[in-house]
């Protein structure tokens, strides 16, 4: 949001918005090295006028996909997909030979056992 370019480190973990983003264009993309990092603040050095587009390119993003209503709606989708998946046993017993994993939401189950 402050409108500076940020340099994208390769990492298996995402947040939900970064596939709409593009490199060069959002962010200034870079390996997980240091030496990767290095080279690509080294670029983005030698060309200030690219730095200062991306960055107004990815304060635009922000401004009209990262606004409250959009994350929450987000969460919403997320919780409600999630939560449509999950599947409740009729019986607390565990099966034999089996051992009982307690959650919080057991909590209130297990003083009734």
């Amino acid at each position: 949001m402050c409108g500076a370019a940020l340099i994208q480190v390769e990492d298996a973990h995402y947040e939900f918005f970064e596939a709409l983003l593009t490199p060069n264009r959002h962010f200034i993309p870079s390996g997980p090295t240091a030496d990767e990092i290095d080279r690509a603040l080294s670029q983005a050095r030698r060309r200030p006028e690219l730095t200062a587009e991306i960055g107004r390119n990815a304060h635009a993003f922000a401004t009209s996909c990262l606004r409250m209503v959009d994350v929450l709606s987000y969460m919403r989708n997320v919780l409600s997909v999630y939560s449509s998946a999950l599947t409740y046993a009729e019986s607390m017993e565990p099966e034999s030979g089996a051992y009982r994993i307690v959650s919080h939401a057991d909590i209130d189950a297990l003083s009734e056992i």
